[in-house]
């Protein structure tokens, strides 16, 4: 989603946007624990096997696969926050604007009202 894209979001949708990241995130770190009690149950049979060599081949891949996955979650939740931090800034800077809007147009009909008095 493009910068100017995100401008024009409604708080509403930028708050749906940040449940979605959110959502995502807990999802990630879900499949995180997931894959950690794997590897825990391969480490477990790996001090069964009582052999190393066997053990390895057993577990090939598995370390890799562990760590992609790893290498997958912290980059998702690296962009999450800082897709996040963007969008609060955005919405942020945008209740400035409206806000302070309001008060040049709140100044403009006091001036109007006390001219015309």
């Amino acid at each position: 989603m493009t910068d100017k894209e995100l401008h024009k979001l409604r708080r509403s949708e930028l708050l749906e946007i940040m449940l979605n990241l959110k959502t995502e995130s807990d999802r990630l770190r879900q499949e995180n624990e997931e894959l950690r009690l794997t590897l825990n149950e391969r480490n477990v049979s790996l001090e069964k096997s009582g052999n190393i060599a066997e053990a390895a081949l057993q577990l090939s891949g598995i370390f890799e696969k562990a760590q992609q996955a790893a290498d997958i979650y912290l980059s998702s939740i690296k962009k999450t926050y800082e897709q996040k931090d963007n969008i609060i800034s955005e919405a942020q800077s945008k209740a400035e604007k409206i806000i302070n809007d309001a008060k040049r147009y709140a100044e403009e009909i006091k001036s109007q009202v006390e001219s015309e008095k």
